[in-house]
């Protein structure tokens, strides 16, 4: 061998050492071997009660079972606030008398017109003063209540027992009603109300009880 071929084979020789490593089976266990799993933690969330947390704007339940509601009208019922003036008029046989509506539900109205029908039910219709006595209306009367599907009474004249003006005039009373149907079913309502004059009303002259000089 010549001294030049021996310094290529040395050349060579070093080149070759210094090359990365090309083993198949080393990268084959890299690229083609079992891929490792990774454990991921899974966390538990905490299901959300939507129902509870989100805030309801809904109106209480209508109430149910039999039931009155007092009120005014002339000839429909109009619902009024506790504490309303309701007008004390003069009727012109001098009785002072003020008016009052009321409507009730799931009880037996009777008839619409006729007096006499057996299933009217039995009404107190009253105005009453803070210890409950009787001031004007009417009491365990049978009264024809049917109208328009529900049990009623329009515009109801209420008379004043006392026949002066100044006991009903001004004051703070409860208009009260009681019912009996023909089917045992009874009802209470009540409202508190203002008696108040009409607004026509003129109050009388002073009279003069001076006793007159001789």
């Amino acid at each position: 061998m010549t001294r030049r071929n021996l310094a290529a084979l040395v050349a060579f020789t070093a080149a070759c050492s210094a090359s990365p490593s090309t083993d198949v089976g080393a990268d084959t266990d890299t690229a083609l071997g079992t891929e490792t799993a990774v454990d991921t933690p899974v966390t538990d969330t905490p299901a959300v009660d939507s129902a509870a947390d989100t805030p309801t704007d809904t109106a209480p339940p209508e109430p149910t079972g039999p039931r009155c509601v007092i009120g005014a009208g002339t000839t429909a019922f109009e619902p009024v606030a506790a504490g309303s003036a309701f007008d004390v008029e003069k009727g012109t046989q001098g009785a002072w008398h003020t008016f009052a509506s009321v409507v009730c539900d799931e009880v037996r109205a009777g008839s619409a017109s006729d007096v006499l029908d057996r299933t009217n039910p039995l009404v107190d219709f009253a105005v009453r003063d803070a210890s409950g006595a009787l001031l004007a209306g009417y009491e365990n009367l049978p009264r024809p209540m049917a109208r328009d599907g529900r049990a009623a009474l329009i515009h109801e004249i209420l008379v004043f027992r006392s026949g002066t003006f100044e006991d009903a005039i001004d004051r703070d009373a409860v208009i009260t009603v009681d019912l009996l149907d023909a089917d045992g079913v009874s009802v209470h309502a009540e409202l508190p109300v203002r008696l108040v004059a009409w607004p026509g009303y003129v109050p009388p002259a002073p009279v003069d009880t001076a006793t007159p000089s001789p």
